[in-house]
């Protein structure tokens, strides 16, 4: 996208991010199958969205690393 249509796109998605509580990027917000919603900031809390949303961990092989 460009021009207008894409000013206008990352206007409403900046607003949202706002709106959620962004302050910084990267910025998540995961809702796990409890419907609780969470926002996170930075790419170390990726360990931290994983057990939000109730994924567990491969005990061998599948994820490399989790911060």
């Amino acid at each position: 996208m460009a021009g207008k249509e894409g000013k206008e796109v990352l206007a409403k998605n900046t607003d949202k991010a706002f709106a959620d509580g962004a302050f910084g990027l990267p910025w998540f917000v995961a809702t796990n199958s409890k419907g609780e919603t969470e926002g996170f900031w930075g790419i170390d809390h990726i360990a931290q969205v994983t057990n939000h949303l109730g994924i567990d961990k491969p005990k061998t092989g599948g994820w490399k690393a989790v911060l």
